[in-house]
């Protein structure tokens, strides 16, 4: 018979997201580049999400930078730079790179 072990049967249960603030590293612009795997908060109020995603592209627009991520089923966030640097986006280095 075969048991499964996991990392956080050993630990306290983590809550959403406390996992990646602690061991993860929040990007700010420089850090992001084309191709790049991070995770994305992409939280509500009543919810906590969080998905790992790819850097798709970084654009220039007439009004400013934005990055497109591909998060996968026809799925393209389009962030501003704005957003990323006020941190009113939180985008976190994979954890463990």
């Amino acid at each position: 018979m075969f048991v499964q072990l996991s990392l956080f049967d050993m630990l306290p249960k983590p809550r959403v997201g406390e996992y990646v603030v602690v061991h993860g590293t929040l990007l700010s612009w420089n850090d992001i580049r084309p191709g790049m795997t991070l995770i994305y908060d992409c939280s509500t109020q009543n919810h906590k999400w969080l998905k790992v995603t790819t850097v798709e592209k970084i654009i220039h627009t007439p009004d400013d930078w934005r990055v497109i991520l591909d998060g996968g089923r026809n799925s393209r966030p389009l962030i501003n730079k704005m957003y990323i640097d006020s941190g009113s986006v939180k985008l976190y280095g994979e954890v463990g790179a």
